[in-house]
């Protein structure tokens, strides 16, 4: 047999579950409000470390570009400010002979490059572009435009850029100077206007 309620009763019961819920809310609200307050607090802590996070190019690069021109000493860095550039943040670093002439300020047989690029920052890694390229990126891609088509390898020690400037070096003290004339005392065959043979 089933009773039948009073209104005093149906009402009193669904005044005890909204009030049971209403509690609810507010012990969740409070809650919300003090996890509110820590993430707060801990947004500000993220934003804090961010101002101090040591800067890749502050103190990774710049301390290995003085390394590279210590031992390279007729050659310097030609721009102090190292900026990375692309998707790829990659900081062309020119190097420029310290004796060369005011007239030859703009020549390419005066200088050397070398670009690097972040790798895993949590291990300290520093990648370089090592000259050769792939085509994984077609001409006029963002990929491309950016320089993904460089193959790079991390920088293991300083006698590795070294090596691959001097091998710059090298290259430059072969290749004559523009204008300069060739003769068989060089070694360098001159050569023959076409069709004179």
């Amino acid at each position: 047999m089933q009773t039948t309620q009073s209104f005093d009763e149906i009402r009193q019961s669904f005044a005890e579950q909204y009030k049971q819920d209403s509690d609810k809310r507010q012990q969740i609200n409070a809650e919300m409000e003090i996890h509110t307050a820590q993430l707060q607090s801990l947004e500000r802590s993220i934003i804090a470390l961010n101002e101090k996070r040591p800067r890749w190019i502050e103190q990774l690069l710049t301390p290995v570009v003085k390394l590279i021109e210590m031992n390279l000493p007729e050659w310097e860095c030609e721009d102090d400010r190292l900026s990375p550039m692309g998707v790829t943040s990659r900081v062309p670093v020119f190097l420029v002979r310290k004796d060369r002439k005011p007239e030859n300020a703009n020549a390419t047989d005066e200088s050397l490059y070398i670009v690097f690029r972040p790798g895993n920052l949590n291990e300290g890694q520093l990648l370089y572009e090592t000259g050769a390229t792939v085509k994984a990126y077609k001409p006029g891609t963002l990929g491309a435009l950016n320089g993904m088509n460089m193959v790079t390898k991390p920088l293991e020690n300083i006698e590795e850029a070294l090596a691959f400037l001097k091998k710059q070096i090298a290259e430059l003290e072969q290749t004559p100077a523009p204008g300069s004339k060739t003769t068989l005392e060089d070694g360098i065959e001159p050569q023959q206007p076409e069709g004179n043979n």
